[in-house]
């Protein structure tokens, strides 16, 4: 018989393997997306062109990546931050759309004197952010609802003018009135729902025992 595998988390890796590790999974990602454009007729003088040359020695190009990445490097690190806590914020990507829409208002409506203009813009922002991850936080933590699923359940969008448009006061309505039917008898009982809305809040909720 084979003897028995153990997969123990290391409890201090090396300097040289973090590195090594995230410069090869760099590295492993671009050749699995060259060898993918090549496949497709992709000629090698066209990537290096369009991932090297555009990207890191044209300005605009340069520009272009920064402008698109920073959000990016935002939200990794407000998830980052929540899985430190054992909190899985899937939904990050509706707080994102709705600081932004915070952020924006602060801006169009000439909110505050011009001086102060961008700080209330990232404090609305962030603020605005912070209430919309509030009601998973609350359920998670009131209810024990499974923080996935209600984060998840946070980025409701709508099709407007051809364009992928978050709407958040309209596309939330179902999302509410879902979890309305699913949790609010059920707490205010003390018992389960019944089928099927019973089986979808036994999946939602967490087993902490």
């Amino acid at each position: 018989m084979l003897a028995p595998v153990y997969l123990v988390p290391r409890q201090q890796v090396p300097l040289w393997l973090r590195a090594g590790t995230f410069v090869g999974g760099i590295a492993l990602g671009l050749l699995i997306a060259f060898g993918i454009l090549i496949a497709y007729g992709v000629t090698a003088g066209q990537i290096v062109n369009e991932f090297v040359v555009y990207v890191f020695l044209d300005l605009s190009g340069l520009a272009q990546v920064v402008t698109s990445s920073t959000p990016l490097v935002l939200v990794g690190l407000a998830s980052a931050a929540a899985l430190k806590l054992r909190f899985w914020n899937i939904g990050v990507e509706g707080q994102m759309w709705l600081g932004c829409i915070a952020a924006t208002g602060v801006a169009i409506f000439d909110l505050g004197p011009d001086s102060l203009r961008l700080p209330l813009m990232f404090i609305a922002a962030a603020a605005a952010g912070a209430c919309w991850i509030g009601i998973p936080a609350f359920l998670k933590l009131r209810f024990r609802v499974n923080e996935i699923i209600t984060s998840l359940l946070l980025i409701p969008r709508i099709q407007a003018m051809g364009f992928d448009v978050p709407i958040y006061l309209v596309g939330m309505l179902p999302y509410v009135l879902t979890l309305a039917v699913l949790i609010v008898p059920t707490v205010l009982r003390g018992e389960r729902s019944p089928a099927p809305s019973g089986l979808l809040l036994n999946y939602l909720r967490q087993d902490r025992r």
